[in-house]
């Protein structure tokens, strides 16, 4: 049964003087005989009822430190501010290097935002690329105008197979003597799905098992080598987002040719042995010399600003640190203070001083001011500092973060310390918010109480594995009591989770490079759904997640009719069947045919029906699941396991002229 929400602040002042006085006869025995408000009594009873009044207003109201303790009883403490995320092009650089933490500030667009480097970054001379893939032999040539455009190549199979692509950089100049053994970053733009944050993102996962082994290699004098494991990081995760692939220029890095036009070619090669992609991954852009950004700029602040504001101080409530930079990332600030015994502390940020006495060394950054805030010495100890000397006092902190670092791609920026250099973003800067207040954080908490954590019923197990972070789970089909081992028994505490992921599907797709038909999770998605669940089941349960199979269904269509093209009209019921029949995008609702629908022959000819339209007329349809010695029936339900899936693999119109015709011209 729904219970009605709680309403304290229902009493008004006039209601309750009437209910009080209709009771003063009865409570008297009538002895209280003048009601009236010149009556002491009755004046007595309205200032009580006005006090009242403002009590349960005041208890229906829940301040936001009442909220902030309640959240964090729960584990969720309000969010601080993020810094938005981006990746720069560095387009010049002096020496060709740029230092990690190098900060950026904008050059021809008016706005505050300053992004800092994540790591160091060279600056090599490329002025072309060429990315070839043995895998249709594809091959895509591009240079720096317009920024690296290209056509998308598909670059590696989903069949299992192995593959390899090389990339090479057309040089102006061979790396120096000083890059080498820097660092040289490419940012690979893939086609995946929206719910994979790319690498540098706010929200990316990491570590993800990949689902696919890559190698890259190098060109030497004497061959292709492999890079050491501890000087590339692959950001892609095995081709499984867009990321940064960093690796260190080797010193033994040779071009593969002679120069040509006054361009020498150097070669990058990956490689897989066993692909395992559920869909072969397809590449939009590779633009090199980049470097992850973010709008979170590394302050220290002087010594002597310092000392000239705690030098105003007084043992007294009200203090705080006034910063002149941009606004500081909350869970960022790290502050020192020298007491007044002489020992140095380390203060902590926090929300609110509600849930802090007066011995905890907590401070509260205020963004909107700029500021640090003390306690009072009852909520959060006062700062008494000791008496001036050489140092007392260090302040560092990230300034930068929320809405105002989110800003579009292609945008230029300079820096002049500690190198200059220039640089335009490719990708637009995303994720930057503000901190959280009280009722978005209560709101928060509220939303998560209704999302799943413990894997109970098979719904809460289907939802569980399609939010698996870091991969695209599109559908999940929970079986309890099904063991792979004793697929004919019902095992009990066994659950058997098959999943489906998420491959493309726009127009066009069943005759596209990528097409997959009958979508598997690969290897690493596997892992990482099964990882989940294990960590989420009960005790009891023995959980297996699985691959769902694919039954190929073989279709025989009886047509009336005389199109002109009868091949077409085919090709367009074999087509218009196979998307009814997909696991993503079929199915009557249009989400993905049922796991272990029937297959019914009334239901294809209604299908085939209405894909004919004016061209034919549909007399028969017969059905049989390719993989079984049963014949072509036309009467019978083809039943389908619970985690089994259904397939065209072939439709066989048979064409008869139409009979149901009278009259008209021939």
């Amino acid at each position: 049964m729904t219970i009605q929400s709680l309403l304290l602040d229902d009493l008004k002042w006039r209601d309750m003087v009437l209910a009080i006085r209709g009771r003063i006869a009865a409570v008297s025995n009538e002895e209280w005989t003048l009601h009236a408000p010149v009556d002491p009594g009755v004046t007595l009873l309205e200032l009580f009822a006005y006090l009242l009044e403002q009590r349960v207003f005041w208890l229906d109201q829940v301040p936001d430190a009442l909220i902030n303790a309640l959240v964090a009883l729960l584990g969720a403490e309000p969010h601080p501010a993020v810094a938005a995320r981006t990746v720069l092009e560095l387009t010049e650089a002096a020496a060709g290097l740029v230092p990690a933490g190098a900060v950026f500030e904008p050059r021809d667009h008016d706005s505050p935002v300053r992004l800092a480097t994540d790591d160091e970054a060279a600056l090599l001379s490329i002025e072309r690329l060429e990315i070839a893939s043995g895998f249709g032999a594809t091959k895509s040539a591009f240079d720096s105008t317009p920024r690296w455009a290209m056509q998308p190549l598909t670059v590696l199979p989903a069949d299992s197979s192995a593959a390899e692509v090389v990339v090479t950089l057309w040089l102006r100049q061979p790396p120096t003597g000083a890059q080498r053994g820097r660092a040289l970053t490419l940012l690979l733009d893939l086609d995946t799905s929206m719910r994979i944050a790319s690498s540098w993102s706010v929200d990316a996962v990491t570590p993800v098992t990949v689902p696919a082994e890559v190698t890259w290699r190098y060109s030497t004098v004497g061959g292709a080598v492999p890079f050491a494991a501890d000087a590339l990081v692959d950001g892609t995760q095995g081709l499984r987002r867009s990321g940064l692939v960093r690796f260190q220029i080797p010193a033994d890095w040779a071009p593969v040719g002679p120069a040509a036009a006054g361009l020498t070619p150097y070669c990058l090669w990956f490689a897989t042995d066993r692909s395992g992609f559920s869909a072969p991954p397809r590449l939009h852009r590779l633009v090199p010399n980049v470097v992850a950004a973010r709008h979170a700029v590394a302050v220290t602040v002087p010594v002597a600003e310092l000392e000239a504001q705690v030098a105003q101080w007084l043992p007294l409530p009200g203090l705080a640190l006034q910063l002149s930079d941009l606004p500081p990332l909350e869970d960022s600030v790290a502050l020192r203070l020298k007491s007044r015994d002489g020992a140095w502390r380390d203060w902590k940020p926090c929300r609110d001083f509600a849930r802090f006495g007066p011995e905890d060394a907590v401070f509260k950054p205020c963004r909107t001011f700029n500021r640090l805030d003390f306690g009072d010495g009852l909520t959060g100890r006062l700062p008494v500092l000791a008496a001036p000397g050489p140092a007392r006092i260090g302040l560092s902190y990230l300034a930068g973060g929320g809405v105002i670092g989110n800003v579009g791609a292609n945008l230029p920026w300079i820096s002049d310390a500690p190198v200059a250099a220039s640089a335009v973003n490719p990708v637009p800067a995303r994720g930057g918010a503000e901190s959280e207040t009280s009722a978005e954080a209560r709101d928060r908490v509220s939303a998560s109480l209704e999302v799943p954590t413990r894997a109970v019923t098979a719904s809460d197990y289907e939802t569980l594995a399609v939010g698996t972070p870091g991969v695209a789970v599109a559908r999940a089909k929970a079986l309890p009591g099904h063991h792979p081992e004793f697929p004919c028994l019902m095992v009990p505490g066994a659950v058997s989770v098959f999943i489906v992921p998420e491959v493309p599907r726009e127009d066009g797709w069943l005759h596209s490079d990528r097409a997959v038909s009958a979508p598997l999770p690969d290897p690493g998605m596997l892992a990482e759904v099964r990882a989940r669940l294990d960590a989420r089941r009960l005790l009891t349960a023995e959980v297996f997640v699985l691959a769902p199979v694919y039954r190929p269904v073989e279709v025989s269509v009886t047509l009336a009719g005389a199109p002109l093209d009868k091949a077409a009209v085919g090709d367009r019921l074999r087509d218009g069947l196979a998307l009814y029949l997909d696991a993503l995008s079929g199915g009557p609702d249009g989400t993905g045919w049922p796991f272990g629908d029937a297959l019914r022959p009334s239901e294809f000819a209604h299908v085939l029906e209405r894909l004919a339209g004016e061209d034919a007329v549909v007399e028969r349809v017969a059905l049989r699941l390719a993989d079984s010695t049963d014949q072509l029936d036309d009467c019978n339900d083809l039943d389908l396991a619970a985690f089994e899936l259904p397939v065209l693999q072939s439709l066989v119109p048979q064409w008869h002229p139409r009979t149901d015709r009278a009259g008209g011209l021939r």
